[in-house]
């Protein structure tokens, strides 16, 4: 009788900690980071995204949610993310806007568990320069509007988990977002390129 009564002590003990390691797995952060975007707003209020270099906040569950309008004054042509996340997952990117994204590794933090990883958009579609009056919810969406979902299984709640680290390693830090730019060089031989041409049919038509 005291034999069977301890072990059913044992197993309703078991069950609790089964039970609490499956409450800590739920509440804790997913393991692979998801990020999608697209041209537009997700449900969240819109900010102005006046410098090509800037933080995203995320939210205390390693998510979130960031509606940019570009007011920088430049056109963009991609964007360059950094982010932490668990060193044993990978990124999964969802780009509704740019066509190509790319990701990798950056190195794993100390004894951490945790790796930086960069993320790279780009090709297929300029973000260019509005205006902080642009409503981003019209449709088609304005050009300058676009959004970054960090959550899981792109869920458009913005306290939803993701499976995110701020560069601090903290769940609710910050990442860094740095807008790709048609360099100044390029612009500069395609102008000089231009006005050559301009020249040489002004030569031509005076001929």
């Amino acid at each position: 009788m005291g034999c069977a009564v301890k072990i059913s002590q044992v197993c309703l003990v078991v069950v609790a900690l089964c039970f609490a390691a499956g409450a800590v797995h739920a509440d804790s952060i997913p393991g692979d980071g998801t990020i999608r975007m697209g041209r537009g707003s997700d449900p969240s209020p819109s900010v102005s995204c006046n410098k090509t270099d800037f933080k995203i906040k995320l939210n205390g569950h390693g998510g979130g949610i960031t509606n940019c309008i570009n007011t920088s004054g430049v056109d963009w042509l991609g964007l360059d993310i950094f982010a932490v996340i668990p060193s044993n997952q990978t990124v999964t990117c969802i780009s509704l806007l740019f066509a190509t994204c790319a990701t990798q590794s950056l190195g794993v933090i100390g004894n951490s568990g945790k790796k930086k990883v960069e993320i790279e958009l780009f090709g297929g579609a300029v973000i260019t320069a509005g205006s902080a009056t642009d409503v981003c919810a019209a449709n088609p969406a304005p050009t300058s509007c676009f959004f970054i979902n960090l959550n899981d299984s792109s869920s458009s709640n913005p306290s939803a988990s993701g499976g995110w680290f701020g560069l601090s390693g903290a769940q609710g830090g910050t990442i860094d977002v740095h807008a790709i730019t048609p360099e100044p060089g390029m612009l500069l031989l395609l102008l000089s390129g231009a006005g050559a041409l301009s020249l040489r049919r002004r030569r031509i038509s005076l001929a």
